[in-house]
């Protein structure tokens, strides 16, 4: 639906894309649940304590090549591209969903053994020996905020009706 017709049929359009990217338990905090990390913080913070990506650590310590089948499980994986294992030990891993290699040189100054996210170039691959950079893809490690916000709104509208949810109108048409 292109916005004019939302508009046209008072439909209301919320988007909330960069706000779950730059939270704890937003996009990058999920896919850290998943891995069961713990002492999960933000990776690359801002003025006000928000920003983007993550970093944890796993409850043990697994060989790299161990860590990827993890990530290939935890995230139902068909494929996925990584730098070359160098056979270290993986205990601290940042995170980023989408397309988070902007923050590969924060993750290696956090001092993260291994570091996923998605839209990875083959250069980027290129990575100072001993760091495990692995690509998941975009939609990989975004999926799990549709659930997260899905249960929000379904919560805060359960005893309401549609049309009179405060900011919640974005589920429904509105009437005329």
């Amino acid at each position: 639906m292109k916005k004019s017709e939302a508009i046209q049929n008072n439909i209301v359009i919320y988007s909330s894309h960069t706000n779950a990217d730059k939270v704890l338990d937003g996009v990058s905090g999920l896919m850290a649940a998943r891995l069961n990390l713990t002492d999960v913080e933000i990776l690359e913070k801002g003025p006000n304590g928000e920003g983007l990506g993550v970093i944890g650590t796993l409850p043990v310590p697994v060989c790299d090549e161990e860590f990827a089948h993890m990530v290939k499980e935890r995230f139902s994986l068909h494929h996925l591209r990584c730098s070359r294992p160098s056979g270290k030990s993986v205990r601290r891993v940042a995170l980023c969903g989408g397309s988070g290699k902007s923050l590969i040189s924060s993750a290696i100054a956090a001092g993260a053994d291994a570091y996923i996210t998605g839209d990875v170039s083959y250069h980027d691959f290129m990575t100072e020996n001993g760091f495990f950079l692995m690509d998941i893809g975009h939609y990989e490690g975004e999926i799990d905020i549709v659930e997260r916000i899905s249960g929000i709104l379904k919560e805060k509208t359960k005893s309401r009706s549609p049309h009179s949810a405060p900011g919640c109108a974005a589920l429904w048409k509105m009437p005329k």
